[in-house]
């Protein structure tokens, strides 16, 4: 497969079945800089072309077999985006130009000038450019965080490396299995990958694995004839399949999804015959595949067909300094969509943030959020003025800004407690008395520096 390492040689894939002409183009191409593939049929550049391809494609109209137009419609069900430029002769120019309505990006009546085929390759290929740099920065700002719809939030080491890898998968077409515990945003990675890669103006479509558990025929995954029903493998082609706990999947299903991934091909029940599918699978498991698959509890050969890059989730737990962002943004996202304002934050509230952990990540994070922003606190089951209570006044205010602001400090200095009275520059027992006196477990923010948080 020609991928994105080719992109500094402007790669072009030119097919074209007269022998002389595609010899003569090609020495054309290739002295005026360019990287040249040339192909004699249209088969034989499809089986070449992938998702992301950084040049462009110049194709011959007339073809026997797979014609130059059916060769840009099979290459707009890989990568819409990819140029594909037409050469014709004359009595094909209505043709192109009905073509170039239909997405082609230019064409070249025979017989061509080479600086007019240069010319028009160039600025394909700066088209191209462009449009994949413009997804890497789009990619970049949702996998960030810096745009809406979902993201990875947290500035910690392991998040600013989970962001890179992600970043560097999504610009691959290859299946990814996703794992961790629940909870963690297997979920989340399966659509970042979707939504920054070349497949995001096409379907993400999730099958449900536990929810096959029981079912002989798996027709949500694979369809049906009668009554007609397309199957999540029909539905997502062109585009990302999410396997959500595979780990799940009936045995019978696995065998069938296996022939799927080798052929990708899929029969519907009761079909007689299979249609073709061009999709992406993106896997999730709770628990580790391979020793699963080691272990006779799921099909060897559809791991390894799965494993094509495998990501690791981490716990919330093994990201405490990104905790209160995280919180930060599911308290807004609730905020949102309760049109309602949140309480302050108080000391029990930091103090429950940081020294929990969070055995159901980030979905009891979320929860908790949700509950944060209508009243409830960690403990006492409320948090700020319950309903109907008087509004606190400036000392019960200022009282627990003071808290706030001793929290966020031994945060910020993992439970040190001489660095904390340093900074906030007040005596050491006055220190300790404010730490009373809101209810502050210093040991909870040391539990940071122990876990090894930096």
């Amino acid at each position: 497969m020609i991928g994105r390492d080719d992109a500094e040689s402007r790669p072009i894939i030119f097919v074209e079945d007269d022998s002389a002409l595609r010899d003569a183009t090609t020495q054309a191409l290739e002295l005026a800089g360019f990287s040249v593939t040339a192909c004699s049929r249209a088969a034989e550049a499809l089986a070449i072309i992938e998702s992301g391809f950084p040049g462009i494609v110049i194709s011959d109209i007339r073809m026997a077999g797979m014609d130059g137009l059916q060769l840009m419609t099979a290459i707009r069900r890989i990568d819409p985006g990819l140029p594909v430029v037409l050469t014709t002769g004359h009595g094909d120019v209505d043709m192109a130009v009905a073509a170039m309505k239909d997405g082609a990006q230019d064409f070249l009546t025979k017989p061509y000038a080479t600086d007019h085929l240069v010319s028009v390759a160039s600025r394909a290929l700066e088209r191209r450019a462009l449009e994949l740099e413009n997804e890497r920065l789009q990619a970049q700002v949702r996998l960030g965080g810096g745009g809406p719809g979902p993201a990875l939030v947290g500035n910690s080491a392991r998040i600013v490396q989970l962001r890179r890898t992600l970043e560097q998968i999504a610009a691959s077409d290859v299946d990814v299995l996703i794992e961790g515990e629940t909870g963690t945003g297997k979920g989340l990675a399966a659509e970042l990958l979707h939504e920054s890669g070349a497949r995001a103006q096409r379907r993400f479509v999730t099958a449900d694995c536990a929810a096959m558990v029981g079912s002989s025929d798996g027709h949500d995954l694979f369809g049906r004839t009668t009554p007609p029903m397309s199957g999540a493998i029909e539905r997502s082609s062109g585009g990302t399949l999410f396997l959500d706990e595979v780990d799940a999947m009936p045995e019978p299903l696995q065998l069938r999804m296996l022939r799927v991934l080798e052929d990708r091909r899929v029969r519907p029940n009761d079909a007689a015959t299979s249609v073709p599918v061009n999709l992406r699978v993106i896997a999730a498991s709770r628990h580790d595949l391979g020793e699963l698959a080691r272990t006779g509890r799921f099909l060897e050969p559809l791991f390894h067909r799965l494993n094509g890059l495998r990501v690791r989730m981490p716990a919330l737990r093994d990201l405490r300094e990104d905790i209160p962002l995280i919180f930060r943004r599911f308290v807004t996202e609730a905020e949102r969509e309760m049109n309602r304002t949140g309480p302050d934050m108080d000391a029990g509230t930091w103090q429950h943030l940081l020294g929990h952990d969070w055995p159901g990540n980030g979905r009891e994070l979320k929860r908790f959020a949700a509950g944060f922003v209508i009243g409830l606190g960690p403990a006492s089951g409320t948090s700020g003025a319950a309903e109907g209570q008087k509004e606190d006044g400036l000392k019960q205010r200022v009282a627990r800004y003071e808290a706030l602001v001793i929290s966020e400090m031994l945060r910020d200095v993992r439970g040190d407690a001489a660095e904390a009275v340093r900074r906030l520059a007040i005596p050491r027992k006055t220190f300790y008395d404010k730490l009373h006196r809101h209810g502050i477990d210093i040991a909870a923010f040391r539990k940071l520096e122990s876990d090894g948080i930096s």
